[in-house]
């Protein structure tokens, strides 16, 4: 598993998203109790902002019985969710700023 993860890694620096997914996705089918290639998809699918799919991974990577790495996805999907908050807040300030100026009364 580690050796498809590090092909992924390669295949995501060159923009080969989708790539990287079907090297995982196959090296997670072969081996279904890794949940490395899991996570790293995980990963990849949170960078392209398809948190669906991402979240569709959750059930599989509890399937592995590896508690540490469900926490782990758990802990990405939340800090994706609290950074788009966030960004969705700064978007807000910056709509406000680029607001006309209220009228003040005399």
């Amino acid at each position: 598993m580690a050796d498809a993860v590090a092909e992924a890694d390669i295949y995501v620096a060159y923009g080969r998203h989708q790539h990287a997914l079907d090297t995982l996705e196959a090296a997670s089918a072969a081996e279904p109790s890794n949940a490395s290639g899991l996570l790293k998809m995980l990963d990849i699918y949170v960078s392209l902002d398809r948190i669906d799919e991402a979240t569709g991974l959750l059930a599989l990577i509890e399937g592995t019985g590896d508690k540490v790495a469900l926490a782990s996805a758990k802990s990405r999907l939340d800090s994706h969710q609290t950074s788009l908050s966030g960004d969705d807040a700064a978007r807000e300030l910056a709509s406000l700023d680029d607001a006309e100026p209220a009228v003040e009364a005399l």
